[in-house]
């Protein structure tokens, strides 16, 4: 668990600002709030991992290579983070690793060899994120990139976009990826 202090939450709000020019260009965006939300939930999740990173002494440079790409670099490793915001009330546990299929194609060839999962709290009854709900972060383990489609259970097409669906159990402890 990786508390998610004022400080940390002030650069989140930094970084959504300025990625909210150029991220998710293409996507139609249905709800009000539905980009900013998303985008500040993804950048809390790399806010985290860095904490864990930096508290572990672990070297690693984060590279933006794309409107949908941000990876950290670990020695040969290439990460990327997912994260995903669950109910205070519901917790995380019964959730999952969800990918993307058309984001999966599309980043084949930038060679990433884990999948981080991140879950933060903060969502609310409107399925929207709100960062003053949001304190914990939680790095539930890593799947190798290539494997996501092998060891997805399904593929989910109910949320907006066709997803491969990995059990949190199917995960690596992020510990052992490095």
């Amino acid at each position: 668990m990786i508390v998610i202090d004022e400080v940390l939450k002030k650069e989140a709000l930094k970084r959504t600002e300025n990625r909210m020019k150029y991220s998710f260009r293409e996507e139609p965006i249905s709800q009000p709030g539905y980009k900013y939300s998303m985008i500040l939930t993804a950048v809390l999740g790399e806010l985290v991992f860095e904490k864990y990173l930096k508290s572990k002494k672990i070297n690693y440079q984060q590279i933006e290579s794309s409107d949908y790409a941000r990876y950290f670099q670990i020695g040969n490793l290439k990460l990327e983070t997912k994260t995903s915001a669950y109910y205070n009330s519901k917790g995380y546990n019964r959730l999952n690793l969800l990918y993307n299929v058309r984001e999966y194609d599309y980043n084949i060839d930038f060679n990433i060899h884990y999948v981080v999962q991140m879950f933060i709290n903060g969502k609310i009854p409107s399925n929207k994120f709100d960062i003053d709900e949001c304190t914990i972060g939680h790095i539930t383990g890593g799947a190798e990139f290539s494997r996501i489609p092998e060891i997805s259970n399904e593929v989910n097409y109910d949320v907006r976009r066709p997803c491969y669906v990995v059990d949190l159990d199917d995960l690596t402890k992020v510990d052992d990826i490095f």
